[in-house]
């Protein structure tokens, strides 16, 4: 059995899945809930993608817009940081169509505000990754999707903690929170009440 040679149509679809791969994770990291992303290719437009969210947050729309083209420099430069240079050649030779990243930008802050994804999506990497290939493999994945790459739990009373724990680069996991003792906080209130007392007669 022989292995089909990876193509140059190969190479730009699996950047176009890199680039709403990342799109889908950075507005499920940032609080959105995404409706789906999709990519394919056609003979006559190469290959397209898009991604669409339930619920996105205003105010993260530039980072949002520029994880994608992040990514894909990302990619194309074998997984070395790109520059803010090289996103923004990315987003010059991004042709127009379904709101242009580049549009995006523009209508909220643009790059600057955007660039502020950069270590959340390089610190969430295997996620981008991950859902890349589900893109590459299925042409279409949704929030559970990436909520699984990232390893969130499907209970959406959690979503919240642990994203914010993902965001703060903390490990996810369980927790349990200890009852205080009654006795123990009483006695803080009254050494409290003493320390008050003591700086009120010094003043």
């Amino acid at each position: 059995m022989t292995r089909k040679p990876f193509t140059a149509a190969d190479l730009e679809l699996a950047r176009t899945c890199i680039h709403e791969s990342a799109h889908a994770v950075a507005g499920v990291l940032l609080g959105g809930e995404l409706y789906t992303a999709v990519a394919g290719r056609s003979r006559v437009l190469g290959s397209q993608g898009v991604t669409t969210f339930e619920v996105l947050p205003e105010r993260y729309a530039a980072q949002v817009a520029f994880a994608g083209p992040w990514a894909a420099v990302r990619f194309a430069t074998r997984h070395r940081l790109p520059s803010l240079y090289e996103v923004m050649a990315a987003l010059d030779r991004q042709a127009g169509g379904h709101l242009c990243d580049r549009e995006v930008l523009i209508a909220h802050g643009g790059q600057a505000a955007g660039a502020a994804v950069a270590p959340l999506l390089d610190r969430n990497w295997h996620a981008v990754v991950t859902v890349a290939t589900g893109l590459w493999r299925r042409g279409e994945v949704f929030d559970r999707d990436v909520a699984a790459a990232l390893g969130l739990s499907p209970d959406p009373a959690t979503r919240a903690l642990e994203l914010a724990n993902v965001r703060a680069g903390l490990p996810l996991g369980t927790f349990t929170v200890a009852p205080t003792d009654p006795a123990r906080a009483e006695r803080d209130r009254t050494r409290q009440r003493a320390r008050e007392r003591r700086e009120a007669v010094a003043v």
